[in-house]
């Protein structure tokens, strides 16, 4: 089952989604569920889902509930050996959200909402860079870039959309991964600095960037 193979890749999270339903056709709202309340990590996740969900995709919020809200052990949370939340992203018993679930702009917002939070929390947590061999590079300061794009195959340097930003383009090649190459632009001291140019680079087609502290 899901969880095995999670737990035999040794995954480092496992987010399982899904839409919810109730007797009650009124009911309506997203809810991201950890295993219980020592799972810190799920948790922090779990909000920063919840508040994507409210926040970028304007959804009715129920809030992170725990084991002992729900009264019973879910199996995929009790059983990851990772951190690991069940996302709810709607009732499709409400007829209203089911209609918003089916479409092409809910389910748009619904999943740049999840990846949003999954990014913004990754990087408040680490916050490393690993060199073309995989391998964590440590630098005396921090410093800040603006990640634009991954992708599991080379993308052209000189393609029009990067040409766009209006500056310089970095290709990291990373070996392992399900995205090999990452590419990058601007390397700052503060943050300060990276947020004015993400705010350069949000004006172009990578509508999803966002700052990466390396250390």
């Amino acid at each position: 089952n899901r969880v095995s193979v999670a737990n035999s890749k040794k995954a480092d999270y496992f987010i399982s989604i899904h839409c919810n339903s109730n007797n009650k056709t009124v009911t309506n709202g997203t809810e991201t569920h950890v295993h219980n309340a020592n799972s810190t990590v799920g948790i922090n996740l779990a909000n920063e889902i919840q508040n994507q969900f409210l926040n970028r995709a304007g959804r009715n919020s129920r809030g992170v509930k725990i084991k002992h809200d729900r009264g019973y052990n879910l199996m995929v949370l009790k059983d990851s050996k990772m951190p690991a939340v069940l996302v709810e992203c709607g009732f499709m018993s409400n007829v209203t959200e089911e209609a918003y679930l089916n479409s092409d702009k809910g389910q748009s917002l619904i999943a740049s909402a999840i990846f949003r939070a999954f990014r913004d929390y990754i990087e408040k947590r680490h916050g490393i860079k690993q060199n073309s061999h995989g391998a964590i590079q440590k630098t005396k300061t921090p410093r800040y870039k603006i990640q634009i794009l991954a992708s599991n195959t080379p993308v052209a340097i000189d393609m029009p959309d990067f040409k766009l930003i209006g500056a310089k383009i970095e290709e990291i090649k990373l070996e392992g991964n399900t995205f090999n190459y990452k590419y990058y632009v601007g390397n700052f001291e503060n943050k300060k600095e990276a947020r004015k140019m993400l705010k350069r680079v949000l004006e172009s087609p990578f509508k999803d960037a966002f700052i990466m502290r390396f250390d």
